[in-house]
């Protein structure tokens, strides 16, 4: 199963960002772009003989969502003030506009967005990603069940450690979106709830036993089958005790 996008699908993002910052606009219009957020990215739209103003100012017209990443080089460039301007004329003119600042490094934030709170990649890239995601409100299912933002999040793009996430999904009794490697070489989704990890004899392959929801069974997965493993926001009941304490 695909993840799917539950936001509104008229949701449209802009990405504003200075020339000299295009290694971090594309690194993270990508990570973006695994989260299935629709967005204009002009290294990605605009192509050779098309006029690069009626690319910007059409994609200016549809945004919902101004993403604009502000650094010493940004807040100084024409091309970033003309695309803060159009977010807030949008706004002022009542369209549902949000507009997200990105800090990429210590800068000037320009007043008129000074009150608005930044996503801060000055510390740390994966903790203002964490920040962005969270403000954009973006929510996908698993199985017709929210995941837990900030986990899809530390699992897809960081690659967390699958034993990690299934730990602390025990501990907080959440159900978990898991897909392993069968026998036959298949993979199969499951949604589970998370029990207890055993080692398969002296030395032995490490089990994570948990119980299937759609198979009303406890079954034991290979942890090194283990392809993705996700926190969902559901809560269970546990049916024995939960051995991640």
């Amino acid at each position: 199963m695909s993840d799917i996008l539950v936001d509104s699908p008229k949701r449209y993002g802009f990405l504003s960002y200075s020339s000299t910052d295009k290694e971090f606009a594309a690194r993270l219009a990508s990570d973006l772009k695994k989260y299935h957020f629709p967005m204009f990215f002009a290294q990605w739209e605009i192509k050779v003989g098309d006029s690069i103003v009626e690319k910007i100012d059409s994609a200016l017209s549809e945004m919902t969502d101004l993403i604009i990443i502000l650094s010493n080089n940004s807040i100084n460039s024409d091309w970033v003030k003309k695309e803060l301007s159009s977010g807030l004329m949008k706004k002022l003119d009542g369209h549902s506009v949000s507009i997200l600042p990105v800090l990429k490094e210590k800068c000037s934030v320009p007043s008129i967005i000074l009150d608005l709170k930044s996503a801060n990649f000055t510390n740390s890239y994966e903790d203002g990603l964490l920040d962005l995601v969270e403000g954009l409100k973006l929510t996908i299912k698993k199985g017709g069940i929210p995941i837990n933002v900030k986990a899809y999040v530390r699992a897809l793009l960081f690659h967390e450690d699958s034993i990690r996430i299934i730990q602390e999904a025990g501990k907080k009794t959440k159900l978990l979106w898991l897909e392993a490697r069968e026998e036959d070489g298949s993979i199969e989704p499951r949604v589970v709830e998370p029990y207890s990890f055993r080692a398969r004899g002296k030395g032995g392959t490490l089990l994570f036993f948990a119980y299937d929801i759609a198979k009303k069974a406890i079954r034991g997965f290979r942890v090194d089958r283990i392809q993705s493993v996700t926190e969902l926001e559901e809560d269970f009941k546990p049916r024995w005790p939960v051995e991640f304490e």
